[in-house]
């Protein structure tokens, strides 16, 4: 057995499993995997990946793909563990355990009193099969998973009334209940969901997700961290702060996106407010079946900006699915694409790391969403378009936080946090996009002090236009601060393909100072080249190619179409 020795491959994988604990993500690039029926395709697909430049695999299971002692599944698992040990390939599992859903382990009534029942039989001898392995780095639980909406109601009456309950310990009494909802209940018991609830909309949500955290974190906990503690833990799915701040198990954010292109607002929001390494363990760039819209550019554009924001492990979908001309055309640039971002590291890491000028709020209200410019896609739009370094919190971190500035844009506000953004007033500059709310989730006032508060100390720009006057960097040159709308290739039930804005700054540029000089990089969003000067070079300063050492010529320069180049400015 490959497992008696364990090269220096294998000590690199430890390192790496090291240095994500610490909270440092690693940078890993992978593949979604899934196993062959022998041992000998699996070590020769394993060969081929590696080739290719990917240090990962993402392998797929399913409750009903358990591999017991002594099955052809398990003598598969085995090869490619002892492969992945010996020659510095990461593994993470992703075991569908799908929350919704009885016949996939994910009974959300029985998960009301024991949550891991389910799970065990077949999560337990996959855990088996790991142990021991220097290569496992993670466990996910569920794929695509979400806490649901009214419809995890119908024709459960255990969970409703769960949630009667819950309704109980959070208004008290059925009067509270009432006002906050606009409803005329005589009794919890009357509540139905679906039905009429008035404003309870975000206590169904809040349930949902309450009940979501417990189950995955139940399995977390229970089963997954007793067998292997060193590893990371998460759901493909749920990468939010209001629902990870309920899974203390959990150790990694994990998520996936839709197509080739995806609005990297939504990358950054996911870094910025959850708190934890960041993994898109289902990366759509080219698939022989589906239409994600792929282009070589595309694939450089977004394993580059994705570092940039501070998301470090990918797993593209999926090995096996790149045969056909056109997908493959745009594979075979895949392995100097990733040489390039390894090479890069050094100069993107301290993008992220950076201390901000200052912060936009997340709050329940405005967090979701992609159609229809939702603030957040503003935020990160002109926001960018300052020059400054600057990050997403969600109104749930206030305590204790502060900054320079604060910039909310946000339909209503809890109390906690209209009180949290109160008591900063004397510190923190609060900057109010159209008005101060005056209201809290209920529809109801804030209360009056801490309304005064606020308005005494904020300061109301009418539009996220008006940022640049309050928030700047007054040596960024104005063709980095155009806002444009970029045209995305977007999918939905109702429309299949369609073109979707998403709105940039044209181009955009981020400088951070390190012990070697000033780092640089500009990104062109758009599908057209752009000619501008080179940002933040002072005179006398020199800039090369971060890259390819070159020197970067004085004057315009012409950045490519979705570009994203680093400079070394000294």
């Amino acid at each position: 057995m490959i497992r008696s020795v364990i090269p220096a491959c294998a000590l690199l994988v430890s390192c790496v499993l090291a240095q994500a604990q610490s909270g440092v993500p690693p940078l890993q690039a992978g593949v979604v995997y899934f196993l062959p029926e022998t041992p000998e395709e699996s070590v020769a697909q394993l060969e081929a990946i590696q080739a290719d430049g990917f240090n990962m695999v993402k392998i797929a299971s399913w409750v009903w793909t358990v591999p017991l002692e002594g099955t052809p599944l398990r003598a598969v698992v085995d090869a490619t563990l002892d492969w992945c040990d010996a020659h510095g390939m990461a593994v993470w599992l992703l075991h569908n355990v799908q929350w919704g859903s009885p016949g996939e382990g994910g009974d959300v009534e029985k998960a009301l009193t024991d949550p891991v029942a389910d799970s065990r039989r077949s999560l337990e001898p996959w855990l088996s099969a790991l142990k021991g392995h220097s290569c496992v780095y993670g466990v996910l639980l569920g794929n695509e998973v979400s806490p649901g909406g009214p419809e995890l109601f119908d024709k459960r009456p255990a969970y409703l009334d769960a949630f009667r309950e819950w309704l109980k310990e959070q208004h008290g009494d059925v009067d509270a209940l009432n006002r906050r909802w606009g409803t005329a209940f005589a009794d919890f018991d009357d509540v139905r969901v679906p039905g009429d609830i008035g404003r309870g909309e975000i206590d169904v949500t809040r349930f949902n997700r309450q009940q979501f955290a417990r189950f995955y974190d139940a399995i977390a906990r229970e089963l997954v961290r007793p067998a292997l503690p060193e590893v990371l833990c998460g759901s493909k799915g749920g990468a939010s702060p209001y629902i990870l701040s309920q899974m203390p198990s959990y150790t990694v954010a994990s998520w996936d996106d839709l197509l080739a292109n995806w609005p990297l607002w939504r990358t950054k929001l996911i870094v910025d407010t959850c708190k934890l390494p960041v993994f898109n363990s289902e990366l759509h760039l080219y698939h022989d079946s589906y239409g994600f819209g792929p282009s070589v550019e595309l694939s450089r554009y977004r394993y580059l900006t994705s570092a940039v924001v501070g998301e470090w492990m990918t797993a593209s979908f999926a090995w096996g699915a790149w045969s056909k001309p056109e997908t493959r055309a745009v594979h075979e640039a895949t392995p100097g694409i990733l040489a390039d971002l390894r090479a890069l590291e050094k100069f993107t890491r301290p993008f992220h790391s950076q201390p901000p000028a200052f912060h936009v709020l997340v709050t329940e209200q405005n967090e979701g969403g992609i159609d229809g410019t939702p603030p957040l896609e503003l935020a990160y739009a002109h926001s960018a378009a300052t020059g400054l370094p600057w990050r997403f919190v969600a109104d749930i971190d206030l305590e204790d936080f502060d900054s320079t500035a604060l910039v909310i844009d946000s339909e209503w506000l809890t109390v906690r946090a209209a009180q949290e953004l109160a008591r900063m007033s004397a510190t923190t500059r609060l900057v109010f996009i159209g008005d101060i709310p005056e209201t809290d989730e209920y529809g109801a006032p804030l209360p009056g002090d801490c309304l005064a508060g606020l308005q005494r100390a904020g300061r109301i720009i009418p539009a996220w236009s008006g940022l640049r006057g309050v928030l700047d960097c007054p040596e960024l040159p104005e063709a980095y601060r155009e806002i444009v709308d970029v045209p995305y290739l977007w999918w939905s039930p109702e429309r299949g393909h369609h073109q979707l804005p998403i709105r940039y700054p044209r181009l955009e540029a981020q400088r951070v100072e390190t012990p070697d000089g000033v780092h640089v990089v500009v990104i062109n969003h758009t599908l057209e080249a752009v000619t501008a000067p080179v940002p933040f070079m002072e005179a006398g300063q020199l800039a090369t190619d971060a890259l390819t050492q070159a020197p970067v010529p004085e004057g315009p320069v012409e950045w490519p179409a979705l570009a994203v180049r680093f400079l070394h400015v000294r």
